[in-house]
């Protein structure tokens, strides 16, 4: 599908799918873990154990704090502009200075914030080498009985799956960097699942049958993007089949689709634009299924 804001889009499909007993993968729950507020902490508190002036752990934590937004961000961009250093560097500097200039309710948010921190990862007890289970493992019990952070079941699901395909590895900072790219790779390898994916998401894939849902003025192409870049978009999804494509399409949606792409809920729509006149004419999709299984 074109978008899949929420699982919106997807949520039906998979409920048809599980009421069949077809199996699937979704890449993008990935995505949704390692997203996930608990995750997204333990990963970043881990990070400033290996490298305290680490600037993307940090963001993850001041997004993650309420009360921190744009002005205490614009805040230290500039004094890490000023000073030539890493947004992580400015900030840490910030904070041993007690935030000059800066206004001190968010002052206040942000030191409480970055002493306890700071203190916990100075107490944390890391390993000086991998333990014998894998670093996947240890991060999975070790945030078990911290509170500091609430780990999901699925992400420490995930990071067993890691720790079978990742190389020995001693160097704690090292093995988090790999977690992503290895996430991706499990996501998106091959099996006999039915892989569920947006078209960006399909790039570089090949399968034998690919089925684009939602082919609709509005949704293909969305009407406030770069219509050439919707054509390309639609063409990487087409061009992913290498045996059979489908390509589905409502003229009137219900439930939570309806209001994906153009704001019509009721009313009709229409083929994509991008799709009307080719090769293919449209036909029912009912009419076509009881066609398909009487031959």
């Amino acid at each position: 599908m074109r978008s899949d804001h929420k699982g919106l889009f997807t949520r039906p499909i998979k409920v048809a799918l599980r009421k069949r007993g077809i199996p699937f993968s979704d890449p993008s729950e990935i995505k949704e873990i390692l997203a996930n507020d608990g995750n997204r902490r333990a990963l970043s508190l881990l990070r400033l154990c290996v490298h305290r002036e680490d600037s993307l752990a940090w963001a993850s934590l001041l997004h993650l704090t309420a009360g921190l937004g744009d002005t205490f961000f614009d805040y230290i961009y500039e004094r890490a502009r000023a000073t030539h250093v890493t947004f992580g560097a400015a900030l840490v500097a910030a904070h041993n200075e007690d935030y000059p200039d800066l206004s001190r309710t968010l002052a206040r948010r942000a030191s409480d914030l970055m002493t306890d921190t700071l203190q916990w990862t100075a107490a944390a007890e890391l390993p000086p080498a991998m333990p014998d289970q894998g670093w996947g493992n240890w991060i999975a019990v070790f945030f078990s009985e911290n509170s500091n952070a609430r780990t999901s079941d699925e992400f420490r699901e995930l990071l067993k799956k890691i720790d079978e395909r990742m190389e020995h590895v001693d160097d704690l900072g090292r093995y988090l960097g790999q977690i992503t790219p290895i996430a991706k790779d499990i996501a998106l390898e091959k099996s006999d699942k039915v892989r569920i994916m947006t078209l960006t998401g399909s790039k570089g894939l090949t399968v034998k049958a690919a089925v684009i849902a939602g082919l609709e003025t509005g949704l293909v192409p969305m009407d406030d993007c770069d219509p050439a870049e919707e054509r390309r978009l639609l063409f990487v999804g087409m061009t992913r089949a290498e045996e059979v494509l489908y390509g589905t399409w409502a003229r009137r949606r219900r439930g939570p689709t309806a209001r994906m792409g153009r704001a019509q809920v009721d009313d009709r729509r229409q083929l994509s634009s991008l799709i009307r006149g080719g090769a293919v004419d449209s036909e029912d999709g009912l009419t076509y299924l009881d066609r398909m299984s009487s031959v």
